[in-house]
C-alpha cells in the first residue's frame, strides 16, 4: 500500500509534464484570484475562477451527471464541486504523469533518446 501511495505520488507532482500542468493550474488561480480581487464581475462566466477550470475541463465534464445523481438537477456551489474540481486536477496531474514515465517505452527505436 505504501509503495501505491508513493507510486501515484511520484505520478502526480514530480515529473516535467504534471509541473508544468500543477503551474498552469496555479497561474489561472491567481488571474482568477487577482480578477476577483480587483472588483471584477461576478455575473462574468469567464471570470474569476472560472479560468482555473478550463485546465480541468477533461475530467469535469462529468461534473454534471453526478451533480443530476446527488442532488436531482443543479445544486448551489459547495462540496461537491470543490471536491470534484480537486479530483478532476489529481486525476489529470497523474495521468501527465504517467504519460511522462511511459514516453520511453511508446517511442519508435528512431526517436529514442540513446543513453
Amino acid at each position: 500500500m505504501k509503495a501505491l501511495l508513493r507510486r501515484l505520488v511520484r505520478l502526480t507532482v514530480t515529473n516535467a509534464l504534471s509541473l508544468a500542468y500543477i503551474g498552469l493550474i496555479a497561474a489561472c488561480a491567481l488571474g482568477g484570484a487577482v480578477y476577483e480581487g480587483t472588483g471584477g464581475d461576478p455575473d462574468d462566466w469567464v471570470s474569476g475562477y472560472w479560468a482555473v477550470l478550463l485546465p480541468l475541463m477533461p475530467a469535469f465534464l462529468l461534473y454534471a451527471p453526478l451533480e443530476d445523481l446527488v442532488y436531482d438537477g443543479p445544486a448551489a456551489t459547495g462540496w461537491l464541486f470543490y471536491g470534484w474540481a480537486v479530483m478532476s486536477f489529481l486525476l489529470q496531474s497523474a495521468a501527465m504523469g504517467w504519460l511522462w514515465e511511459t514516453r520511453d517505452q511508446a517511442a519508435p527505436d528512431q526517436y529514442r533518446r540513446r543513453t
